[in-house]
């Protein structure tokens, strides 16, 4: 099922598959595995022409599989994808939304829980710009193609990191979680 597609089709989260994160200790060494379900929406907002509205659409999202932690080091993936818009300038902003309490960036195996950090970036905002959970952040640019066809490279990069000292304090366990990202024009 293509997940992440918006605009004219518009994505019900409600669908959306949570993916196990899953965690076990090896003597003293924890391992831990995980995987991140991504949805995403689009917002349609008028645009102050008259009769016509801004359009956004957001396609190639995928749940972000992260594997098995080896013990050292942070775990991170990054998904390249597509974001068209028909604002002025093709700009839109982006909130995202974890399945932790008010919206916090977590995912939880029973009452244990183990945070993350998203980045988000676009060609022009040039480094990953850090977003905090359920406040939109602008200034990023999408392509002029409202479909992303025609084989674009995809100009939006989304970042999620679980850090060293988060990975460490984790205890055993089956983590899952959500994070939905919302796009909408500027």
């Amino acid at each position: 099922m293509p997940r992440g597609t918006a605009g004219g089709d518009a994505h019900d989260p409600s669908a959306a598959r949570s993916e196990a994160c899953a965690a076990k200790a090896g003597g003293s060494r924890r391992v831990w595995a995980a995987a991140l379900a991504i949805v995403a929406g689009a917002a349609l907002v008028p645009s102050g022409r008259a009769q016509a509205q801004a359009l956004v659409i957001v396609n190639r999202i995928d749940d972000l599989p992260f594997g098995t932690w080896s013990g050292s080091g942070q775990m991170q993936q990054t998904m390249r994808h597509c974001v068209g818009s028909t604002s002025l300038g093709n700009r839109f902003n982006v909130r995202a939304t974890g399945s932790g309490s008010g919206g916090a960036f977590t995912v939880a195996s029973g009452a244990n829980l183990v945070a993350y950090t998203v980045e988000y970036r676009s060609p022009t905002s040039g480094a990953f710009q850090p977003l905090t959970p359920g406040v939109p952040r602008g200034g990023f640019v999408g392509t002029t193609t409202i479909n992303c066809s025609f084989g674009l490279s995809e100009p939006a990069e989304l970042r999620v990191i679980f850090s060293v000292a988060d990975l460490t304090a984790a205890r055993a366990g089956t983590y899952s979680g959500v994070l939905t990202l919302t796009v909408a024009p500027e």
